[in-house]
């Protein structure tokens, strides 16, 4: 993930484990729950049998989850994100994975570190297939 001059923090994550810690551990920085926006597709299957996963389905409702079959362009956009990367997210949600944006405000990096250390890409460390 590429530190910019903008405030907002992009990561996408393949497994919803890893959006749970990730969130987690950005509320335990003392990142607010209005700063955290988590989008996922409506119907995820998600497991909640354990503590930590039922602990993290918990957390995601109070950090602004959103469940949408829609575009997300729009709202990235708004967030400062390029238009160009916003497609890209775009298209990451489109297929299947969930994305987290971070309104950091001068908190980038470590948001940026937090979200690399728990399984997040972006557009800059995309996996290549």
């Amino acid at each position: 993930m590429t530190t910019t001059g903008r405030s907002t923090v992009v990561g996408v994550f393949t497994e919803p484990g890893e959006v749970d810690v990730a969130i987690e551990e950005l509320q335990s920085a003392g990142f607010k729950n209005d700063q955290i926006k988590f989008i996922e597709h409506e119907g995820v299957q998600r497991n909640t049998s354990s503590p930590r996963n039922l602990i993290g389905a918990i957390q995601r409702v109070f950090s602004r989850k959103e469940t949408t079959g829609g575009s997300i362009v729009d709202d990235l956009v708004s967030m400062g994100v390029p238009e160009e990367e916003a497609r890209y997210y775009q298209s990451e949600f489109e297929a299947g994975r969930s994305i987290i944006a971070v309104q950091a405000d001068g908190r980038q990096e470590e948001a940026r570190e937090i979200l690399l250390t728990n399984g997040a890409s972006d557009i800059n460390t995309r996996p290549t297939t």
